[in-house]
């Protein structure tokens, strides 16, 4: 039960602490104290996403398991549920009928999903260090297809913001090259595999420190969403923010499960690997979905009540049949 109760308790009490120093500031201090909170929060995020995240994935990938090639599949199966996720919200959209900006913002909600803050401490309580490897290599594309695919078609249902000219798929390529975020990911795995490679140990207090890292990373992570989260009517929206629980929920983890059976990952270290990528698939959608709407005039208040709606259906309901089913079922 402690492995259920930890990560449960440390996403409500990040989002909670930071939902209420919004909620202080912004009676106490109006003015230069919500900015002044917002810049550190802000910094926060970014050192939590450029040292702690690296530093998580260079110790993991140090010591993990690279013989098997099959593993090697899991980066396409990462892309494979951000395509499909945010095709199935297109085809939902039409079902319900709503209009083209409406469908850009269930894109969206379809297209994010939440693996690096939620899935890594939800993975980590419940399967241990190696879990965050696999996490690690199923995310590898995931910034690549966000700003290639994801950011590109939410644009197509927008408006592009004034003033900004049309960019080139090639500068597009080489903005994308030189983003730190993307940059010292993938530069922590390779100096991890590199070191995995090379006759050095990994010391005992990398090991020792990787649980300590996950945790505060995804509290850091959730005060930062907690704080920015503006609370929104879920009622108006709550056939289209269904609609997103059953793809994020249902449909995409069913088809990611499946191409990984096909793949040849089901038998794979006793269906362990079957299990982290069942975590990983039913996440919820990203804080970054809710980026494009605002860039392009789509509806943000349907993806705020769909985030807000589907993160809560996500903490009280989904990860405890997560763990339902990894520790029973798989």
């Amino acid at each position: 039960m402690t492995q259920l109760l930890l990560p449960l308790g440390i996403i409500v009490a990040g989002f909670m602490i930071g939902a209420t120093i919004r909620v202080v500031l912004h009676r106490l201090a109006a003015g230069r104290g919500s900015e002044r909170a917002e810049r550190i929060l802000g910094r926060i995020l970014r050192l939590t996403v450029l040292i702690l995240y690296p530093l998580i994935f260079l110790a993991i990938f140090w010591n993990v398991d690279l013989t098997n090639v099959r593993l090697f599949v899991l980066p396409l199966l990462g892309a494979f549920a951000i395509v499909a996720g945010g095709f199935l919200a297109v085809g939902a959209s039409r079902l319900l009928g709503l209009d083209r900006r409406q469908t850009g913002s269930m894109f969206t909600q379809g297209a994010f999903f939440n693996v690096a803050s939620l899935g890594s401490i939800i993975c980590f309580a419940f399967l241990g260090e190696e879990s965050l490897a696999i996490l690690g290599l199923f995310r590898m594309f995931e910034e690549i297809v966000y700003y290639l695919f994801a950011y590109p078609v939410a644009k197509s249902y927008g408006v592009e913001p004034t003033g900004e000219r049309a960019e080139k798929r090639s500068e597009k390529i080489l903005r994308l090259l030189k983003d730190p975020y993307i940059l010292v990911f993938f530069f922590a795995i390779l100096f991890g595999i590199a070191l995995n490679l090379s006759p050095l140990e990994r010391p005992d207090f990398a090991a020792a420190s990787v649980g300590w890292l996950v945790s505060i990373s995804a509290f850091l992570m959730m005060l930062s969403i907690g704080y920015n989260t503006r609370v929104t009517s879920m009622k108006r929206y709550l056939k289209p923010s269904l609609a997103i629980a059953v793809i994020k929920f249902a449909l995409v983890p069913a088809a990611v499960v499946l191409l990984g059976f096909l793949l040849g990952l089901g038998n794979m270290n006793d269906g362990y690997v079957m299990k982290v990528l069942v975590i990983l698939a039913s996440t919820p959608p990203a804080f970054g979905s809710l980026v494009p709407p605002r860039l392009y005039q789509l509806d943000t208040d349907l993806t705020d009540a769909s985030w807000l709606f589907n993160t809560i259906l996500f903490i009280i309901a989904i990860v405890p049949l997560q763990y339902a089913v990894v520790t029973w079922v798989l």
